[in-house]
């Protein structure tokens, strides 16, 4: 008897030490004092080769990798906290909406039907486009600072001149600002160490603050389109360019 009581303790422990996590993970049941939904998302993060930044050079870098990636929940881990709050909270739809263009892009690419109405349109809605990377190494400011700049790469090439505002009318252009990226990206970011941790010292403005509330109001009716256009594409006739530039634009104007 004590063998079989013995037995079933160990089992119902095994079945805590599983089970608790992933019911917390999942928001079942809230999580205890041992356990937070944040510990629970960097642990699996750190699984994933996303780990703490012990240097200014591994914040830039795990930041750029999380972004090219498309994680932005991740990428909020290396930020101060009001950017990593914009970051995590748009982190479900921009996530989506990303690989919707990424989708669009590589298929009109593939077909050779892009054309520069549907560049610069699939480039602007794109949450945080990925068409930067490592600069030179940070130079430190003392112990707990450092300033470092990304390398921001040209996005496309366009045969003629293109005005946005005039060719693209009746869009939300407010969706069509790279909500998520920021002004710095191109310019010098400071990093500051909280803790042991290094992260990048965004700082999040009013303006900026609107923008990405408005995106997190409008992006699942974006998702919805691109995702309903998405599956129709290799069933339609679409023999040129032109024709997928007015299928993908007409469907972004009216979006509502």
């Amino acid at each position: 008897m004590e063998f079989r009581v013995s037995h079933l303790i160990i089992v119902v422990i095994l079945l805590v030490i599983v089970l608790v996590p992933i019911l917390i993970f999942f928001r079942v049941i809230p999580g205890f004092w041992i356990f937070t939904r944040e510990s629970m998302d960097k642990g699996l993060a750190g699984a994933q080769g996303y780990t703490a930044a012990s240097t200014p050079g591994e914040a830039m870098d795990k930041f750029r990798e999380a972004i090219h990636a498309r994680k932005y929940d991740i990428a909020a881990y290396y930020t101060t906290k009001a950017c990593g709050d914009n970051l995590k909270k748009t982190h479900e739809k921009a996530n989506k909406l990303g690989g919707l263009i990424d989708k669009i892009r590589n298929w009109a690419d593939n077909k050779s039907l892009m054309t520069d109405k549907l560049k610069v349109t699939l480039f602007a809605l794109d949450p945080f486009p990925t068409n930067f990377k490592a600069g030179d190494a940070p130079k430190m400011d003392g112990e707990k600072k450092a300033y470092a700049a990304y390398k921001v790469e040209t996005p496309y090439t366009l045969r003629s001149p293109f005005n946005f505002n005039e060719e693209l009318k009746n869009l939300d252009h407010l969706m069509f600002k790279n909500v998520l990226s920021f002004t710095a990206a191109s310019g010098k970011l400071t990093l500051v160490k909280e803790g042991d941790e290094w992260k990048l010292d965004i700082p999040v403005t009013p303006a900026w603050e609107a923008v990405v509330n408005h995106f997190n109001e409008r992006a699942g009716a974006y998702n919805t389109a691109l995702d309903v256009l998405w599956s129709n594409l290799n069933n339609e006739r679409l023999d040129t360019g032109a024709a997928l530039e007015n299928d993908v634009i007409t469907k972004l104007r009216t979006i509502k």
